[in-house]
């Protein structure tokens, strides 16, 4: 009986790096066209959160399959026959991180220039962080130290300096 690494070595080595290549890219299309019609459906899903990711990880699996596949090709005893498929899989290795990081990078720029704007104004409010919270407070502080000081300060404009030239 084989062990499980053995029969994925068999499988990797039918295959051809084209058609690594080509697998990779289409997979990383297909979740970018997923994820631009979840967007212009106006849906915030967490799939729309996950997809770049999924993108990127995409081209990062094609790279490393394209490496393993470039090297199962490659024969020690003929170089020479060998570098054409080595450099094949790195062909493959390199155009499907670059697919996928270009494919996350488009989607994440249409996602907060186009699709963001259109979802704040349908009602769907954006994520708030601690930090947003303590910029508001923050402010509000100031306002209520401003207030503070307008109605009890010491100086003739505030409302106490007012009641005492009153009496």
């Amino acid at each position: 009986m084989t062990n499980l690494s053995s029969k994925l070595e068999t499988w990797l080595k039918g295959l051809a790096a084209e058609t690594v290549t080509e697998l990779f890219i289409w997979a990383t299309l297909a979740v970018l066209v997923l994820a631009l019609v979840e967007a212009m459906r106006g849906r915030h899903s967490r799939f729309l959160e996950f997809a770049p990711t999924l993108m990127t990880s995409l081209g990062i699996l094609g790279t490393f399959v394209g490496i393993v596949v470039g090297l199962l090709h490659f024969e020690s005893e003929h170089i020479a026959e060998s570098i054409p498929k080595l450099l094949t899989g790195l062909k493959t290795a390199f155009i499907t991180s670059i697919v996928g990081m270009a494919a996350a990078m488009f989607f994440n720029a249409l996602d907060a220039w186009v699709f963001a704007p259109r979802r704040d104004r349908n009602g769907v409010l954006p994520e708030i962080t601690p930090k947003d919270i303590h910029q508001v407070m923050s402010s509000q502080l100031a306002a209520i130290e401003k207030l503070n000081q307008g109605i009890a300060g010491s100086e003739e404009g505030s409302l106490v300096g007012q009641v005492k030239f009153l009496r």
